[in-house]
């Protein structure tokens, strides 16, 4: 197809990409881990970063790790490659707090992902056995929390329905944003390309249907 019909197209659906998520125009994108860089270690002190994010304006990440631990725990972000990695080696003393890479995201809110279904995380490396789960809010909590199974590389979903919230945080309005990959096995390691968020089916739907229905009427 071409001619002004196929020209129309393109423009609606770059329109329905740029609306994703309807409550927070725009946001597809959480990071792809271009901006800032850290190597950090379980022992060792966090990083904190200023970055210019959709959802924050700082990032934090730091180790979750029990006092006298004798594991290995590595993470390094490289905006030249556009990677976040994690490394560890050995097992926590507690089987019910694993060691864990928390990735905070805050400030610049509050922010609003009710128009959002799902966050997509795609990873092109991952060995062992992990758990991801992912809170609003600023300390985490213990009970009622979604976990998802690390167990290969690709696209893990994990639903916004299924985020913790907080007292003063929650899918229509928060401030902070944490993930929380927590290591199940003796060794677990990823590379983590991107986070993003998906799209209400329903809104996509619409944005597809009011497209193709302009589109007859220009043909008639």
């Amino acid at each position: 197809m071409t001619g002004p019909s196929s020209h129309f197209l393109l423009h609606t659906v770059s329109a329905f990409n740029l609306a994703l998520c309807p409550a927070y125009a725009a946001v597809s994108m959480v990071d792809t881990f271009d901006q800032g860089g850290f190597s950090i270690t379980g022992s060792g002190p966090m990083a904190d970063e200023t970055v210019s994010l959709p959802l924050a304006q700082r990032r934090v990440a730091s180790f979750r790790t029990l006092i006298g631990t004798t594991a290995t725990q590595t993470s390094t972000l490289n905006s030249s490659t556009g990677t976040l990695t994690m490394f560890v080696s050995g097992i926590s003393p507690s089987p019910t707090f694993p060691h864990a890479l928390e990735l905070v995201y805050q400030r610049g809110g509050p922010n609003n992902i009710t128009g959002c279904t799902d966050f997509i995380l795609g990873f092109s490396e991952l060995s062992g056995v992990g758990s991801l789960y992912i809170e609003f809010g600023s300390s985490e909590g213990s009970a009622g929390i979604h976990r998802v199974d690390l167990t290969g590389a690709g696209d893990i979903l994990f639903p916004v329905a299924n985020v913790r919230p907080s007292a003063s945080n929650s899918v229509d309005s928060f401030n902070i944003l944490r993930f929380i990959f927590e290591a199940r096995s003796t060794e677990f390691s990823f590379t983590l390309n991107e986070i993003r968020l998906v799209p209400e089916p329903s809104g996509a739907l619409l944005a597809l249907a009011a497209g193709a229905g302009l589109l007859a009427r220009r043909r008639r």
